[in-house]
């Protein structure tokens, strides 16, 4: 624990105030000066605190429990129960702290702060915490796998549930004031994009040729249109955690966990690999949310690589997309199911139950390496299709008339038809004149 005597402080409050040295027990003043002396923590407490956008839960805790502690009169006389407000207001701060993003400095001055305020109520609180044991509720916890959601069914009861069942969970904590960091690890071994989706529509396929022809807004609008009818989507279900009142008698069974652990204060770290021979992602996917590959195909499609602006592309997917789209993967859903007496969860990555808890899940994926896949059909079908597309639209030239219609080539002659030798063209002669060395009239 660091020294009181490193920190600075930017109040007003002078330094005999802040004093922090224990009362010797032979004063006469040991009542009221511990009482001044929590005062002035809970004072620095919301101080601390003030003005702060990312502690303002935290500072209202505080100012709840200024209100507690200038209440009561915390003498040696009192019974042990009428120092449980002080004591939960002062787990709420605690608990509002936690939840904030700290730096390291400040996260010293303000656990030093509750460790004063712990002190300063000594054994006045001792008795008490088994009584507020028996009161305190307690919390359920659940996180999903980073590839699935959480499906809570049934209704809200205006009681807490009082037991709790677990199945198949991967890490179960039963305990208080812990904190799990719960890791979903994925390895997948190739990325493989897959074109067919695409250039086997033909809708898409115009849109796309005509936006490379004529990159205007109407096209782009176009093509983000028979991009939407074909990409692939899936319907979410809840989120990805869930944190749910129980109550303070709840019971617990696990069934068929992978860890469990019951220890109080304790920090756990749980790592679950997973192992992913191929994932197959769209290419429709990649056009459609990743707008900035449509501007770089249509600058380079004529007369640049574009293959290489798609592998980049697809380097770039989030990791949730890459999950999302893994075949090998289980759809991942849990499911939390809320009763008037209980709730059973099922399939979760980690649960907690307990007080003061704390659970932190995240992910890591990990990619081997990138295939093409059917790239360069796609690549084919496209320029064929941009070749037909300025053939047909070739200018004609400018004239008066137009072009007239090329002649149909003749007919064959089929091979059984009988020969018939063409007569050459002869035009007959004129009735009113005689030819020349025939006779009639000269």
């Amino acid at each position: 624990m660091p020294d009181c005597t490193q920190h600075e402080y930017d109040s007003d409050t002078g330094p005999d105030e802040r004093d922090w040295t224990p009362i010797p027990e032979e004063s006469g003043q040991e009542d009221d000066d511990s009482s001044d002396a929590m005062i002035v923590t809970v004072l620095a407490l919301r101080e601390m605190t003030a003005d702060e956008p990312g502690l303002r839960d935290a500072h209202s805790a505080a100012v709840r429990l200024g209100e507690h502690v200038f209440a009561r009169r915390l003498g040696t006389g009192q019974e042990a129960a009428d120092f449980l407000p002080v004591l939960s207001a002062a787990r709420k701060v605690a608990a509002e702290l936690d939840k904030a993003v700290l730096a390291s400095d400040d996260r010293e001055r303000f656990d030093l702060e509750i460790t004063r305020l712990a002190w300063q109520l000594g054994e006045k609180l001792g008795d008490a915490i088994e009584f507020d044991r028996r009161t305190v509720p307690i919390w359920l916890d659940v996180a999903s796998p980073a590839h699935g959601r959480i499906n809570v069914m049934g209704e809200r009861s205006r009681f807490a549930p009082n037991h709790v069942v677990t199945e198949t969970a991967t890490t179960v904590v039963t305990a208080n004031d812990c904190t799990l960091e719960a890791v979903d690890h994925y390895h997948l071994r190739r990325v493989s994009l897959d074109c067919e989706s695409l250039y086997s529509n033909g809708p898409a396929v115009k849109a796309f040729v005509a936006l490379l022809l004529d990159p205007s807004a109407r096209n782009r609008a176009e093509l983000r249109e028979r991009l939407s009818e074909i990409v692939h989507t899936a319907a979410e279900v809840g989120g990805q955690t869930h944190h749910q009142k129980l109550s303070p008698q709840a019971d617990t069974l696990a069934n068929q966990p992978d860890v469990v652990f019951l220890g109080d204060r304790s920090t756990i770290c749980s790592t679950t690999r997973y192992h992913v021979r191929e994932t197959i992602f769209p290419l429709a996917d990649l056009l459609y949310h990743q707008p900035a590959l449509i501007d770089d195909l249509v600058n380079e499609y004529l007369y640049g690589t574009p293959a290489r602006h798609i592998r980049s592309a697809l380097a770039d997917v989030e990791d949730a997309d890459l999950l999302h789209h893994s075949h090998e993967l289980d759809d991942g859903q849990v499911s939390v199911t809320r009763s008037a007496f209980g709730v059973r969860v099922g399939l979760a990555s980690a649960v907690m139950i307990g007080y003061g808890n704390r659970l932190v899940a995240r992910s890591a994926v990990d990619v081997g390496t990138t295939e093409d896949g059917n790239l360069s059909r796609f690549d084919e079908i496209i320029r064929m299709q941009i070749d037909a597309a300025l053939v047909a639209h070739r200018p004609r030239p400018h004239g008066r008339f137009p072009l007239a219609p090329p002649e149909p080539p003749p007919s064959p002659v089929p091979s059984d038809h009988p020969y018939v030798p063409e007569s050459p063209s002869v035009s007959p002669p004129n009735p009113g004149h005689r030819h020349p060395g025939i006779g009639g009239f000269h």
